[in-house]
């Protein structure tokens, strides 16, 4: 992928962001469902959520080869913001490893991972179970 094609796929993923609190959301607010983003790159149309290009970039920027994918793998967001766009807020794992977050966001504190990213866990005392659930921190 050229650099050009890098700063096309950033430019398509980051317009429209606004920083608020210390995290990125698309257009400045968060929505009850993941923000999507359509573009054209080589002549093929892509339709994703922008936290998933955000990833993809934050990945070809350390090399990371996509041949390396050897199960499926989701996007996961360590501060537990779904909206949430800043690539150091997002890692890549196992669907059971991004479920295992829920349990952070459930008892207030990150509960370890052991040798992957730890929760960037925002101020629960503030929140109610619920807000902290439904992501409106």
């Amino acid at each position: 992928m050229t650099a050009e094609e890098l700063n096309y796929l950033s430019t398509v993923c980051f317009r429209d962001a606004q920083d608020v609190e210390g995290h990125l959301y698309y257009k400045g607010q968060e929505r009850k469902a993941y923000a999507q983003t359509s573009f054209t790159l080589r002549g093929t149309k892509y339709h994703m959520r922008k936290a998933q290009l955000s990833l993809f970039l934050k990945l070809k920027e350390e090399g990371f080869q996509m041949e390396n994918w050897g199960e499926k793998l989701t996007t996961s967001h360590l501060c537990h913001k779904k909206d949430c766009l800043i690539k150091e807020h997002l890692t890549l794992e196992t669907l059971e490893y991004n479920r295992e977050r829920d349990d952070c966001l459930w008892r207030g504190h990150c509960l370890g991972h052991k040798d992957r990213p730890q929760c960037l866990v925002f101020d629960f005392v503030t929140l109610s179970v619920f807000d902290a659930f439904m992501n409106r921190a």
